[in-house]
Protein backbone atom coordinates (compact mmCIF):
# COMPACT_ATOMS: atom_id res chain seq x y z
CA UNK A 1 0.00 0.00 0.00
CA UNK A 2 1.70 3.37 -0.92
CA UNK A 3 1.51 6.24 0.97
CA UNK A 4 -1.59 7.85 -0.67
CA UNK A 5 -3.40 5.17 -0.13
CA UNK A 6 -2.24 5.63 3.72
CA UNK A 7 -3.94 9.50 2.76
CA UNK A 8 -7.00 8.12 1.84
CA UNK A 9 -7.96 5.74 4.45
CA UNK A 10 -7.10 8.22 7.39
CA UNK A 11 -9.58 9.57 9.38
CA UNK A 12 -10.71 13.06 8.18
CA UNK A 13 -12.87 15.96 9.61
CA UNK A 14 -14.21 17.23 6.44
CA UNK A 15 -11.91 17.36 3.93
CA UNK A 16 -9.04 17.90 6.54
CA UNK A 17 -7.31 14.96 7.71
CA UNK A 18 -7.49 14.52 11.79
CA UNK A 19 -3.75 15.77 13.49
CA UNK A 20 -1.99 12.45 15.15
CA UNK A 21 -2.60 14.59 18.91
CA UNK A 22 -5.96 15.01 18.48
CA UNK A 23 -6.10 11.32 16.97
CA UNK A 24 -4.17 9.70 20.28
CA UNK A 25 -6.70 11.87 22.46
CA UNK A 26 -9.84 10.41 21.14
CA UNK A 27 -8.09 6.59 21.39
CA UNK A 28 -8.29 7.05 25.12
CA UNK A 29 -11.79 6.82 24.95
CA UNK A 30 -12.12 3.37 23.08
CA UNK A 31 -11.93 0.12 24.33
CA UNK A 32 -8.86 -2.79 23.25
CA UNK A 33 -10.78 -4.54 21.19
CA UNK A 34 -11.79 -1.43 19.16
CA UNK A 35 -8.45 -0.50 19.43
CA UNK A 36 -7.00 -3.94 17.92
CA UNK A 37 -9.62 -3.66 14.47
CA UNK A 38 -8.99 0.42 13.86
CA UNK A 39 -4.63 -0.76 14.03
CA UNK A 40 -5.21 -2.86 11.21
CA UNK A 41 -6.73 -0.25 9.15
CA UNK A 42 -3.21 0.83 7.76
CA UNK A 43 0.71 1.07 8.66
CA UNK A 44 0.11 5.02 10.05
CA UNK A 45 -2.86 4.21 12.23
CA UNK A 46 -1.34 1.19 13.22
CA UNK A 47 1.64 3.26 14.63
CA UNK A 48 -0.35 5.78 16.33
CA UNK A 49 -2.60 3.26 17.98
CA UNK A 50 0.20 0.68 19.56
CA UNK A 51 1.51 2.88 22.29
CA UNK A 52 -2.02 3.45 23.23
CA UNK A 53 -3.30 -0.07 23.04
CA UNK A 54 -0.34 -1.32 24.93
CA UNK A 55 -0.33 1.22 27.81
CA UNK A 56 -2.84 -0.54 29.68
CA UNK A 57 -2.91 -4.45 29.62
CA UNK A 58 -5.66 -6.66 30.90
CA UNK A 59 -5.04 -10.10 30.89
CA UNK A 60 -8.06 -12.01 30.76
CA UNK A 61 -9.71 -14.81 32.96
CA UNK A 62 -9.21 -15.66 36.66
CA UNK A 63 -11.63 -17.04 39.16
CA UNK A 64 -11.74 -21.48 38.10
CA UNK A 65 -10.59 -20.56 35.12
CA UNK A 66 -7.07 -20.69 35.63
CA UNK A 67 -5.69 -22.37 32.91
CA UNK A 68 -7.45 -19.70 30.75
CA UNK A 69 -5.68 -17.05 32.70
CA UNK A 70 -2.56 -18.33 32.62
CA UNK A 71 -2.47 -19.24 29.01
CA UNK A 72 -3.72 -16.01 28.14
CA UNK A 73 -0.90 -14.14 30.18
CA UNK A 74 1.88 -16.69 28.21
CA UNK A 75 0.19 -15.36 25.18
CA UNK A 76 1.38 -11.58 26.17
CA UNK A 77 4.81 -12.78 26.99
CA UNK A 78 5.09 -14.39 23.92
CA UNK A 79 3.84 -10.83 22.02
CA UNK A 80 6.77 -9.16 23.64
CA UNK A 81 8.99 -11.73 23.03
CA UNK A 82 8.60 -11.50 19.23
CA UNK A 83 8.49 -7.86 19.61
CA UNK A 84 10.65 -6.54 22.58
CA UNK A 85 9.96 -3.24 21.42
CA UNK A 86 6.33 -3.36 22.83
CA UNK A 87 7.58 -3.75 26.24
CA UNK A 88 8.57 -0.10 26.94
CA UNK A 89 5.38 0.91 25.74
CA UNK A 90 3.31 -0.99 28.83
CA UNK A 91 2.35 1.45 31.71
CA UNK A 92 0.18 -0.56 33.37
CA UNK A 93 -0.53 -4.75 33.87
CA UNK A 94 -3.76 -5.51 35.40
CA UNK A 95 -4.83 -9.07 36.27
CA UNK A 96 -1.67 -10.56 35.72
CA UNK A 97 -1.22 -14.34 37.29
CA UNK A 98 0.91 -15.07 40.13
CA UNK A 99 2.52 -18.13 38.09
CA UNK A 100 2.49 -19.36 34.91
CA UNK A 101 3.51 -23.04 33.97
CA UNK A 102 6.66 -23.96 32.57
CA UNK A 103 5.38 -25.57 29.88
CA UNK A 104 3.40 -22.20 29.11
CA UNK A 105 6.60 -20.30 29.39
CA UNK A 106 8.39 -23.00 27.00
CA UNK A 107 5.90 -22.37 24.55
CA UNK A 108 6.43 -19.05 24.50
CA UNK A 109 10.18 -19.96 24.42
CA UNK A 110 9.77 -21.90 21.20
CA UNK A 111 7.54 -19.28 19.73
CA UNK A 112 4.23 -21.55 19.04
CA UNK A 113 0.98 -19.44 18.72
CA UNK A 114 -1.45 -19.27 21.61
CA UNK A 115 -4.46 -17.16 20.18
CA UNK A 116 -7.05 -15.68 21.70
CA UNK A 117 -10.42 -14.25 20.58
CA UNK A 118 -10.34 -12.02 24.02
CA UNK A 119 -7.31 -10.63 22.87
CA UNK A 120 -6.48 -9.92 19.61
CA UNK A 121 -4.34 -7.12 19.55
CA UNK A 122 -1.82 -9.53 20.95
CA UNK A 123 -2.97 -12.45 18.34
CA UNK A 124 -2.71 -9.69 15.40
CA UNK A 125 0.14 -7.34 16.33
CA UNK A 126 2.49 -10.32 18.05
CA UNK A 127 4.21 -11.54 15.15
CA UNK A 128 4.02 -14.68 12.85
CA UNK A 129 4.73 -18.15 14.21
CA UNK A 130 7.56 -18.48 12.60
CA UNK A 131 9.31 -15.32 13.92
CA UNK A 132 12.28 -16.09 16.19
CA UNK A 133 11.65 -14.69 20.15
CA UNK A 134 14.13 -12.67 21.91
CA UNK A 135 15.44 -13.92 24.90
CA UNK A 136 13.78 -15.76 28.20
CA UNK A 137 10.51 -14.33 29.68
CA UNK A 138 11.75 -13.02 32.75
CA UNK A 139 14.47 -11.48 30.54
CA UNK A 140 11.59 -9.37 28.27
CA UNK A 141 9.83 -8.44 31.19
CA UNK A 142 13.13 -6.74 32.51
CA UNK A 143 12.19 -4.27 29.45
CA UNK A 144 9.32 -3.49 30.40
CA UNK A 145 11.45 -0.16 32.56
CA UNK A 146 7.89 2.02 32.40
CA UNK A 147 5.79 0.06 34.02
CA UNK A 148 3.99 1.83 36.87
CA UNK A 149 1.57 0.10 38.03
CA UNK A 150 0.91 -3.90 38.57
CA UNK A 151 -2.33 -6.12 39.80
CA UNK A 152 -1.73 -9.74 40.40
CA UNK A 153 -4.71 -11.66 40.71
CA UNK A 154 -5.86 -15.64 41.21
CA UNK A 155 -4.78 -18.89 42.70
CA UNK A 156 -1.40 -19.43 44.42
CA UNK A 157 -1.20 -23.32 43.54
CA UNK A 158 0.28 -25.56 45.87
CA UNK A 159 3.30 -26.29 43.73
CA UNK A 160 4.22 -22.99 43.88
CA UNK A 161 8.58 -23.01 44.25
CA UNK A 162 11.07 -19.99 43.19
CA UNK A 163 10.94 -22.09 39.52
CA UNK A 164 7.08 -21.38 39.23
CA UNK A 165 7.67 -17.69 40.09
CA UNK A 166 10.16 -16.55 37.34
CA UNK A 167 8.01 -15.04 35.62
CA UNK A 168 8.17 -12.42 38.02
CA UNK A 169 11.12 -11.96 39.20
CA UNK A 170 11.62 -9.09 36.51
CA UNK A 171 10.40 -7.24 39.97
CA UNK A 172 13.33 -8.26 41.68
CA UNK A 173 15.31 -6.07 39.30
CA UNK A 174 15.79 -2.60 40.41
CA UNK A 175 15.27 -1.36 37.01
CA UNK A 176 11.62 -1.84 37.46
CA UNK A 177 10.15 1.22 39.67
CA UNK A 178 6.95 0.60 40.47
CA UNK A 179 4.18 3.30 41.75
CA UNK A 180 1.36 0.89 42.32
CA UNK A 181 1.12 -2.44 43.31
CA UNK A 182 -2.32 -4.52 44.33
CA UNK A 183 -1.19 -8.37 45.43
CA UNK A 184 -4.81 -10.00 45.22
CA UNK A 185 -3.52 -13.70 44.89
CA UNK A 186 -4.56 -15.84 47.59
CA UNK A 187 -3.17 -18.86 49.12
CA UNK A 188 -5.50 -21.76 50.25
CA UNK A 189 -3.07 -23.33 52.25
CA UNK A 190 -0.44 -21.86 55.40
CA UNK A 191 2.64 -23.64 53.72
CA UNK A 192 1.79 -21.91 50.44
CA UNK A 193 1.29 -18.68 52.24
CA UNK A 194 4.43 -19.03 53.76
CA UNK A 195 6.25 -19.39 50.17
CA UNK A 196 4.32 -16.62 48.52
CA UNK A 197 4.62 -14.34 51.07
CA UNK A 198 8.73 -15.34 50.95
CA UNK A 199 8.56 -13.90 48.00
CA UNK A 200 6.52 -10.63 47.70
CA UNK A 201 9.06 -9.87 50.74
CA UNK A 202 11.89 -10.22 48.31
CA UNK A 203 10.06 -7.66 45.78
CA UNK A 204 9.42 -5.62 48.65
CA UNK A 205 13.24 -5.44 49.76
CA UNK A 206 13.58 -4.26 46.37
CA UNK A 207 10.41 -1.90 44.95
CA UNK A 208 11.55 0.99 47.09
CA UNK A 209 9.60 3.71 44.90
CA UNK A 210 5.80 2.00 45.76
CA UNK A 211 3.35 4.57 46.65
CA UNK A 212 0.02 2.76 46.67
CA UNK A 213 0.65 -1.43 48.07
CA UNK A 214 -2.85 -3.79 48.62
CA UNK A 215 -1.68 -6.65 50.05
CA UNK A 216 -2.70 -8.44 53.46
CA UNK A 217 1.22 -8.70 54.54
CA UNK A 218 1.32 -11.48 57.78
CA UNK A 219 4.34 -10.87 58.87
CA UNK A 220 3.57 -14.75 60.99
CA UNK A 221 4.15 -16.00 57.62
CA UNK A 222 7.58 -16.28 57.47
CA UNK A 223 8.51 -14.38 60.45
CA UNK A 224 10.64 -11.40 58.84
CA UNK A 225 12.93 -9.28 60.73
CA UNK A 226 11.69 -6.04 62.02
CA UNK A 227 15.29 -4.06 60.77
CA UNK A 228 13.70 -5.47 57.07
CA UNK A 229 10.49 -4.26 56.99
CA UNK A 230 11.69 -1.03 58.18
CA UNK A 231 13.64 -0.43 54.59
CA UNK A 232 9.73 -1.58 52.63
CA UNK A 233 8.32 1.02 51.23
CA UNK A 234 9.40 4.20 52.11
CA UNK A 235 7.81 6.35 49.95
CA UNK A 236 4.25 5.07 50.90
CA UNK A 237 1.23 6.82 50.95
CA UNK A 238 -1.71 4.69 50.58
CA UNK A 239 -2.04 1.01 52.20
CA UNK A 240 -5.05 -1.64 51.46
CA UNK A 241 -6.01 -4.63 52.81
CA UNK A 242 -8.28 -7.06 54.10
CA UNK A 243 -6.62 -8.59 56.83
CA UNK A 244 -5.50 -5.72 59.50
CA UNK A 245 -2.72 -7.90 60.56
CA UNK A 246 -0.50 -7.42 57.76
CA UNK A 247 -1.20 -3.88 58.70
CA UNK A 248 1.05 -3.95 61.74
CA UNK A 249 4.67 -3.87 60.14
CA UNK A 250 4.01 -1.09 57.86
CA UNK A 251 2.64 1.12 60.08
CA UNK A 252 4.90 1.38 62.72
CA UNK A 253 7.58 3.11 60.75
CA UNK A 254 8.80 6.59 59.56
CA UNK A 255 6.27 6.22 56.54
CA UNK A 256 3.88 9.21 55.91
CA UNK A 257 0.73 6.77 54.45
CA UNK A 258 -2.08 9.14 54.40
CA UNK A 259 -4.83 7.01 52.80
CA UNK A 260 -5.70 3.72 54.67
CA UNK A 261 -8.17 1.22 53.00
CA UNK A 262 -9.82 -1.57 54.84
CA UNK A 263 -11.66 -4.45 53.41
CA UNK A 264 -13.69 -7.49 54.32
CA UNK A 265 -13.64 -7.16 58.09
CA UNK A 266 -16.44 -6.94 60.43
CA UNK A 267 -16.51 -3.57 62.48
CA UNK A 268 -15.39 -5.22 65.61
CA UNK A 269 -12.40 -5.64 64.51
CA UNK A 270 -11.83 -2.12 62.51
CA UNK A 271 -12.36 -0.87 66.32
CA UNK A 272 -9.08 -3.35 67.08
CA UNK A 273 -7.48 -1.85 64.84
CA UNK A 274 -8.31 1.75 65.46
CA UNK A 275 -7.26 1.50 68.87
CA UNK A 276 -4.55 -0.90 68.42
CA UNK A 277 -2.03 -0.04 65.46
CA UNK A 278 -3.72 4.01 64.27
CA UNK A 279 -2.83 5.00 67.06
CA UNK A 280 0.58 6.41 67.24
CA UNK A 281 0.43 7.37 63.46
CA UNK A 282 0.28 11.05 63.33
CA UNK A 283 0.59 11.03 59.19
CA UNK A 284 -3.26 9.35 58.36
CA UNK A 285 -5.88 12.00 56.72
CA UNK A 286 -8.19 9.67 55.13
CA UNK A 287 -9.78 6.08 56.81
CA UNK A 288 -11.57 3.95 53.92
CA UNK A 289 -14.19 1.27 55.64
CA UNK A 290 -15.26 -1.64 52.64
CA UNK A 291 -16.75 -3.79 55.24
CA UNK A 292 -19.02 -6.87 54.82
CA UNK A 293 -21.76 -5.27 57.87
CA UNK A 294 -23.43 -2.00 57.88
CA UNK A 295 -22.85 -1.40 61.86
CA UNK A 296 -22.43 1.44 64.42
CA UNK A 297 -19.12 3.48 64.72
CA UNK A 298 -18.42 6.30 67.54
CA UNK A 299 -16.59 9.20 65.28
CA UNK A 300 -15.65 10.66 68.61
CA UNK A 301 -13.80 7.90 69.33
CA UNK A 302 -12.44 7.85 66.30
CA UNK A 303 -10.94 11.47 65.92
CA UNK A 304 -9.76 11.16 69.32
CA UNK A 305 -7.74 7.96 68.46
CA UNK A 306 -6.61 9.29 65.08
CA UNK A 307 -6.38 12.88 65.94
CA UNK A 308 -4.91 13.75 61.78
CA UNK A 309 -7.70 12.09 60.43
CA UNK A 310 -9.98 14.02 58.28
CA UNK A 311 -11.85 11.83 56.07
CA UNK A 312 -13.48 8.60 57.01
CA UNK A 313 -15.43 6.88 54.08
CA UNK A 314 -17.99 4.01 54.75
CA UNK A 315 -21.38 2.90 54.98
CA UNK A 316 -21.92 2.85 59.11
CA UNK A 317 -24.57 3.75 61.38
CA UNK A 318 -23.47 7.26 62.62
CA UNK A 319 -23.13 6.70 66.56
CA UNK A 320 -21.92 10.01 68.94
CA UNK A 321 -21.76 9.93 72.64
CA UNK A 322 -21.53 14.16 73.09
CA UNK A 323 -23.49 16.00 70.66
CA UNK A 324 -22.64 16.82 67.16
CA UNK A 325 -22.11 20.15 67.77
CA UNK A 326 -18.90 19.07 70.49
CA UNK A 327 -17.53 16.59 67.56
CA UNK A 328 -17.65 19.41 64.77
CA UNK A 329 -15.61 21.71 66.97
CA UNK A 330 -12.93 19.04 67.10
CA UNK A 331 -12.07 19.07 63.37
CA UNK A 332 -11.40 21.83 61.14
CA UNK A 333 -13.89 20.62 58.41
CA UNK A 334 -16.37 17.98 58.05
CA UNK A 335 -15.22 14.93 58.58
CA UNK A 336 -17.42 12.22 57.38
CA UNK A 337 -17.90 11.10 53.46
CA UNK A 338 -20.30 8.63 53.88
Amino acid sequence: MDSTSYRLNWPKFGSRRIPDDIMIYILDFLESTALAAMALANRHLKEVITPTLYRTITIPGGGNNYISHQTSAAQFIRTLMHRPSLAVLVRHLENAPPVIPSYLLGSACLGCTIFSPLIPAFAEQGGSSGSQPHGLPMDVMKLCVNLRSLTVAGLVPFHLTRETNNWLNFLLDPSIKLKRLKLLAHAQHDTIKTRWNRFVAQILDVQLSLEYLEYPFDNKYPEIEKERIDKWVPELRVLCGDDVRGFKALLSGKRSIETVVVRGIPMKDIRRFLGAQLTDVDTIEELVYQGPEVDSLNFADLFETVPSLKVFSGEVWLSVVDPLEDLFLQVSIFPIAL
